[in-house]
């Protein structure tokens, strides 16, 4: 690691100055009275990570309590945020983007004529959320020192790899999985598991509670960098890139490579360690396991037509405002140009791409944890190019709270001063 945590808690040493001193104090002092906010984010963290797909159905859609929760808190956030200005300029502009996303769906709305479900969707993914997530709640996360951040995040990512371990034996030994109404599925999705492409074979996809393999397998990829940063047991760690491999994607498998060069790259992880050969070999010798296990071939696993998703490409008609509906299915990049047109699609590349350019920039300036943040990022546009899960919950959500760490720029006080003199990491 570089330098030393914000949220340390070992005594300081009597040759440190007054002033950084003083400074570890308050985090402390901080850190020991949460704020509302910090039950707040608790609960969003729960609601949308550890239990993303609890909800409700209406009118026969799925109603997450995450996706409630953000719509309740959003008001308060503004008026926080109205008496603490300090959102940060690089989440304005990247919500600026998506905003632009979000007007050219509502155009092609009154030029088309698109049904109101395409319209909502489209308003919900790239105006709504971006509001709430970057505007509404990014600024007070330098309101939370990084073990208040840390440890939910931490918690609630154990339960995910629990709960999924433990189904995933269930099914083989039983070809049952335990699902709880209200809390680990949606009240109007009982069962509904078995019929979401989950199958592999003899197996069943590590699903979690986010009920399906590939919806799963997106979100790990990008809050892997941030969950191992936070995580100091390598037992864990194991198990989460068990939990990992165990979802039978290949997009995922792929993704996880590409996150663990990112941190290596950006220095979070050091190549020059045993244990890190060692979970990358352990990891790659379960999933050729798997693989024989489950009959495929290099063929299957290198599969040009991309598992039938290649006609997402082949049928694509090239437009300046897309068609006349809105449609994003599996590959991310091929649905933003059937459904926004290359104008769009190239505003939303920027909405998307934001938080990985802005950390590219600043990457000399910004803490591990941010560095973290936009590995994680970087991984997710990757899988996007197979299979990026954009629509259905938490997918986005997760994305743009990844992002929002990127652009947390440290702790501040609770006047809004930032903690000044305290080495971070």
């Amino acid at each position: 690691m570089i330098g030393q945590s914000l949220t340390t808690d070992h005594a300081l040493p009597r040759a440190w100055p007054a002033p950084l001193a003083r400074g570890q104090r308050l985090l402390a002092s901080a850190g020991s009275r949460p704020s509302f906010f910090y039950w707040v984010y608790v609960l969003l963290i729960i609601t949308n990570i550890a239990s993303p797909k609890a909800g409700i159905e209406v009118y026969g859609y799925p109603l997450t309590f995450g996706y409630m929760l953000l719509a309740v808190v959003a008001p308060i956030g503004l008026i926080g945020l109205a008496r603490r200005p300090t959102l940060s300029a690089a989440a304005i502009g990247n919500f600026v983007a998506y905003l632009a996303v979000g007007f050219i769906g509502i155009y092609k709305t009154i030029l088309y004529g698109a049904a109101q479900s395409s319209v909502v969707l489209a308003v919900a993914l790239f105006i709504a959320l971006p509001a709430i997530m970057l505007i509404a709640l990014c600024a007070h996360l330098e309101y939370l020192t990084e073990k208040q951040i840390g440890t939910v995040l931490r918690w609630s990512m154990r339960f995910v790899i629990v709960w999924g371990l433990l189904n995933f034996v269930m099914f083989i030994l039983f070809k049952h999985i335990i699902e709880i109404r209200y809390i680990t599925i949606n009240a109007g999705e009982l069962s509904s598991v078995f019929n979401k492409n989950n199958r592999r074979g003899a197996l069943m996809k590590l699903i979690s509670t986010y009920n399906n393999g590939n919806i799963f397998g997106a979100c790990m990829v990008m809050l892997a960098p941030v969950y191992i940063y936070f995580e100091k047991s390598r037992a864990w760690v194991i198990a989460f890139l068990l939990s990992v491999v165990l979802s039978l994607s290949r997009s995922t498998w792929f993704g996880l490579i590409m996150v663990g060069m990112f941190m290596a790259m950006s220095g979070q992880v050091r190549l020059s360690r045993f244990s890190f050969w060692i979970a990358a070999f352990a990891s790659l010798a379960l999933a050729l396991y798997m693989m024989v296990t489950l009959g495929w071939s290099s063929d299957s696993l290198f599969d040009t037509d991309l598992g039938g998703r290649i006609e997402q490409w082949t049928t694509l008609t090239l437009s300046p405002f897309g068609e006349s509906t809105f449609r994003i299915a599996e590959i991310l990049y091929a649905g933003l140009l059937r459904s926004f047109g290359v104008i769009g699609f190239l505003i939303a590349l920027v909405a998307l791409v934001y938080p990985v350019g802005y950390a590219l920039g600043q990457a000399s300036r910004l803490s591990t944890l941010r560095r973290a943040a936009a590995a994680g990022c970087a991984g997710y546009l990757l899988v996007s190019f197979f299979d990026a899960a954009f629509i259905y919950p938490p997918t986005i959500v997760i994305y743009l709270f990844v992002s929002s760490l990127v652009y947390r720029r440290g702790f501040r006080l609770p006047s809004g001063e930032p903690l000044r003199g305290v080495p971070a990491r």
